[in-house]
């Protein structure tokens, strides 16, 4: 029986590795044409706040990258309020060459996000972030904002010592709400849960049915 707990132990801790989930200082590594999501959970002073946003590496040379952004404010909404979405602050490595203007290009949705700059950060994430797409005047505050139930899609470009590379590496991601309930609130990304490849869920099946395998000869035994 202990073997056979042994057993159940390891095939627990394989489904947990292969279905966890990077913490959310992690680095995520977005490669040319790929792109990742993160979820901004509400915070405990306020169950209507939401969001989600998808960074996609649209294209990358030697000297620029452009990213493909969607934001969209989940937000279920407070009587009174339009729990506006400010900003969006994330970290680029390698650092992006430093622009008080960076070009920002609406694709779809609402045009909301209409500035970003370099190196900036959402004030709570300072040190973490180095590029800042924003609503209003600047990163930290706005009296403008994409809010509850609306998405925006846009593009910024970034200048920086590319060359070589097939990927940039994003982390530090953070949003910004005002107009709502104890606002305002500045919330850190969590990285939405993958779902695994067919080469990986193959692996644990096979590793799967070995277990099963192997627990059965040792009940005979």
């Amino acid at each position: 029986m202990k073997a056979i707990r042994r057993l159940a132990s390891i095939s627990i801790a394989i489904t947990a590795l292969t279905f966890g989930v990077a913490g959310p200082a992690a680095a995520v590594s977005i490669s040319l044409g790929s792109s990742f999501t993160w979820d901004f959970p509400a915070p405990g002073a306020n169950p209507h706040l939401g969001a989600d946003a998808t960074i996609m590496l649209f294209s990358l040379t030697s000297t620029t990258a452009v990213l493909d952004i969607t934001v969209h404010n989940t937000s279920s909404g407070d009587t009174g309020f339009t729990d506006r979405l400010t900003a969006l602050g994330f970290r680029v490595t390698p650092t992006p060459t430093a622009n008080p203007t960076l070009s920002v290009t609406f694709v779809s949705g609402t045009d909301a996000f209409t500035k970003a700059d370099t190196p900036d950060a959402i004030p709570s994430f300072s040190g973490l972030e180095n590029v800042c797409a924003f609503v209003g005047n600047n990163c930290s505050a706005g009296n403008a904002g994409l809010t509850a139930g609306l998405s925006d899609e846009f593009r910024i470009t970034l200048a920086g010592a590319f060359s070589g590379l097939s990927a940039l590496d994003i982390s530090g991601i953070g949003v910004k709400f005002t107009d709502c309930t104890g606002c305002s609130f500045e919330i850190a990304g969590v990285p939405r849960t993958s779902v695994p490849e067919p080469s990986t869920l193959l692996l644990l099946g096979t590793a799967v049915v070995g277990i099963v395998i192997t627990a059965r000869r040792l009940r005979k035994r």
